[in-house]
This record gives C-alpha cells, sequence and structure tokens, in this order.
C-alpha cells in the first residue's frame, strides 16, 4: 500500500534545500523494489520516487548555488537546476 503523509518540514542545514515538489516519478524500478522484486531488499517504512521536480521553499547556510524560489529537479545525484 502507498501511503501520501503530511510531515513537519525540516530546516536545511549545510548545502541542503528544502524542496516543494510538484511532480514525482515513480518509474518500473520503484515498482519491483516495492514489491521485492528487486535486487535489494526493501526495508520498512520506505520512500519511493527518487525523480522529483519542484521549487527550493528553504536553503541552509551557507547555500550559494540555488536560492528560494528556484525551479529544480531532482534526481539520484541530486538538486539540478533545470
Amino acid at each position: 500500500m502507498l501511503r501520501v503523509e503530511d510531515v513537519r518540514w525540516p530546516q536545511p542545514v549545510g548545502n541542503e534545500v528544502l524542496i516543494r515538489v510538484r511532480a514525482l516519478a515513480l518509474s518500473r524500478l520503484d515498482l519491483l523494489w516495492r514489491e521485492g522484486s528487486y535486487c535489494e531488499e526493501p526495508q520498512f517504512p520506505a520512500q519511493i520516487g527518487y525523480e522529483a521536480a519542484g521549487v527550493v521553499e528553504l536553503v541552509g547556510p551557507p547555500q550559494t548555488i540555488l536560492g528560494a524560489f528556484s525551479h529544480v529537479d531532482v534526481n539520484h545525484h541530486g538538486v539540478l537546476p533545470p
């Protein structure tokens, strides 16, 4: 079962940013992992969907590359400006 939950927003620190996700991709790999059919066993509770797009809400000091309200893409490499 997949469930959407509201969580408290953490305050970003260091080079972290807080992103308001506007779109999230679930790939075949995510679904295989969730079913337990992937080469790694899932550890629950878990998060799936490692590809997203959104807007930076908060930036942690000393973040200088991205500012608040920057549009970004997120993948397994990190946060990237589009």
